[in-house]
């Protein structure tokens, strides 16, 4: 595991970070815990090429998850139905919690609704 020299932590006034090291640091513990190899990332030797890739790679990933198939059309589509479940899912929630006088799981069934990836 890579790890970054102490003094990259620690600001001075006399010096600036380092943060070509710190870029190359953190990319290279990405590539060894992943195993993907960046050429194009490892270049970059200051904060506004560090966004300028972010916001690269950003914009790709983007485009490949948004490219109109039908996995895009239905991600959207469970998207835009998790609000409207979620919300009918508190309401009989809270509905049971105030019809039974003492404690019950019921709620406990709407849990993995409350749960699913927005």
């Amino acid at each position: 595991m890579t790890t970054i020299p102490e003094s990259h932590f620690q600001p001075s006034i006399e010096t600036p970070p380092d943060v070509a090291a710190i870029w190359k640091a953190a990319i290279d513990e990405y590539e060894e815990i992943t195993g993907i190899q960046f050429e194009t990332l490892a270049a970059v030797n200051h904060i506004d090429g560090i966004l300028v890739q972010v916001g690269l790679n950003e914009a790709n990933f983007k485009l490949h998850r948004h490219n109109g198939s039908k996995s895009d059309k239905f991600r959207t589509l469970v998207q835009k139905s998790l609000t409207p479940i979620e919300k009918l899912s508190n309401i009989v929630a809270q509905a049971t919690k105030t019809v039974s006088n003492h404690k019950s799981p019921k709620p406990l069934m709407f849990a993995p609704v409350n749960n699913l990836p927005k």
